[in-house]
């Protein structure tokens, strides 16, 4: 296995402790790699403009790439894009055809910005984490029309989510890739919109070797990306079917 040229870390819960804030620790461990010419990537779910504060407070290099919704979206601290692969508009009226009617909160992510049907609990609590501010359109199929939003993102109980995910693979197959951040986050990108193709395309993009990257995370969205490094860690506070398939574990966030 060849040295470590590429880092991707995942944010919440990973790189952040339960307090939503970096630890001495870590930023120090991250200041070391990078001082030693690795480059470091933060790689989450959550909006461009919701991790760039981190990144700043890092103090990354302006040209170090951040991968932000699942993947679909890799963009350099400086805002310079990389790619971008939004869903396309017909499915993702489909998709809000397909889950209008249910105990959920839809949030539609559109030009880096946040668009609901209204302000809920739900809405709140993801907005004070996220540290954005979310803005209510009424009906969100006829506030999209033609448009192609990065991500949708379907908040609700773990056990509708989980049947609502069988449902979804069974009606958009090949259309939609789908995966959870947290139980109650049901999260849907474009085919493709992964942190482990997110990985493998960016160390392609940088000549580096699959074998010389390292991957840290600890929820289902980052068990692929773990499997597809040439180092995959799990923080120790992953859920148990993390710890179960990662190839290392760390200690807790």
């Amino acid at each position: 296995m060849g040295r470590v040229k590429l880092l991707f870390i995942d944010l919440d819960d990973t790189l952040l402790g339960r307090e939503g804030t970096i630890s001495p620790v870590n930023r120090a461990a991250l200041a070391a790699a990078m001082a030693e010419g690795i480059c470091v990537t933060l790689a989450t779910g959550r909006m461009f403009r919701s991790m760039r504060p981190y990144a700043e407070e890092l103090g990354l290099p302006a040209s170090s790439p951040l991968i932000a919704y699942n993947g679909a979206l890799a963009r350099t601290l400086a805002g310079v894009t990389l790619w971008h692969e939004p869903l396309s508009s017909r499915t993702a009226r489909r998709l809000l055809s397909f889950l209008a009617g249910r105990d959920l909160t839809v949030h539609l992510f559109l030009h880096d910005r946040l668009y609901v049907k209204e302000i809920d609990e739900r809405v709140r609590l993801y907005t004070a984490n996220a540290r954005v501010e979310a803005e209510p359109v009424g009906d969100l199929d006829g506030f999209l029309a033609d448009g192609t939003p990065t991500k949708l993102l379907a908040l609700g109980e773990p056990v509708l989510l989980q049947a609502l995910r069988a449902e979804l693979t069974a009606a958009f197959a090949g259309e939609v890739e789908l995966t959870f951040s947290r139980p109650h986050y049901l999260e849907m990108m474009a085919p493709g919109g992964s942190k482990a193709a997110a990985l493998l395309k960016l160390a392609a993009r940088l000549g580096i070797k699959r074998e010389e990257t390292m991957a840290i995370g600890d929820g289902p969205n980052d068990l692929a990306m773990l499997l597809a490094a040439g180092i995959g860690v799990a923080v120790g506070n992953a859920p148990a079917e993390i710890l179960a398939r990662a190839p290392y574990i760390t200690a807790p966030c």
